[in-house]
């Protein structure tokens, strides 16, 4: 893949080694003692196949680099070391500045792909929460038992089993001496037997509806349309990068 980034206004990606050579100004050859750097525009990772270095003191084959402008408006290709190698800390502010370019060019693109698809979404969370058993109506009848049906004693024994996932109501039996002899006959230090009543279906319910109100309003409601509301071309890289995490949640 070989991609040029124009100054972080858009991403040109470039099919093939040969489309690269025959963009207006490229060169191959030259001399690192006697050019001088202006940026870095690109980068490449290529393979199998390498192709040289475009420093005449290399012509090594490399199969990841850097596109590089040079004053005068020229371009080559540099290895992925060799613009360190023979540029320095010139080279570096270059490079962290491109990558900087590149991944807020691709945030951009990113938040811009997904805010096309904001409308679909408006209408599949609408379709999530409407109706007797969509998630606003599970929210508040799952509200209701917590908060009024049960006593606080149970609700409170609820949650505790709901975050120690037991679901499982037992009665607990003391094993008499003789069965406790047999059973370390066995290896089995065991004084108790516990024998399963019944099973609280949904008990992740209990703690995890809280989560759904959050989803709903927060999520999926305010974060949604502040989403869809943000104009990615005046974000700061900080902001860029926060808000396409959100976009690949979401």
């Amino acid at each position: 893949m070989i991609v040029i980034t124009e100054f972080g206004k858009s991403l040109v990606k470039i099919e093939s080694w040969e489309d690269l050579m025959t963009r207006p100004g490229y060169v191959q050859d030259v001399d690192p003692e006697k050019i001088t750097l202006k940026n870095v525009i690109g980068q490449y990772r290529i393979g199998p196949d390498k192709f040289p270095c475009g420093l005449a003191t290399c012509r090594q084959p490399h199969n990841r680099g850097y596109i590089v402008l040079l004053a005068g408006g020229q371009e080559t290709n540099l290895g992925k070391d060799c613009g360190s190698k023979h540029f320095g800390i010139e080279f570096q502010e270059h490079e962290r500045s491109f990558k900087q370019a590149f991944n807020a060019q691709r945030s951009r693109e990113n938040i811009q792909a997904t805010q096309n698809r904001v409308e679909p979404l408006r209408e599949r969370v609408q379709i999530l929460r409407g109706g007797d058993w969509g998630a606003d109506a599970l929210y508040e009848k799952i509200h209701r038992h917590m908060s009024a049906l049960f006593d606080e004693r149970t609700s409170n024994k609820l949650r505790e089993r709901a975050k120690a996932d037991k679901p499982v109501i037992a009665s607990v039996r003391q094993l008499s001496q003789q069965e406790i002899d047999d059973y370390r006959v066995f290896g089995d230090n065991r004084t108790t037997e516990e024998t399963e009543l019944f099973r609280v279906r949904g008990l992740r319910a209990v703690t995890s509806y809280q989560k759904l109100r959050n989803l709903l309003h927060v999520k999926l409601g305010s974060e949604l349309e502040a989403f869809a509301n943000l104009d990615p071309e005046s974000l700061e890289l900080d902001d860029l990068r926060r808000w396409s995490n959100w976009a690949n949640r979401i």
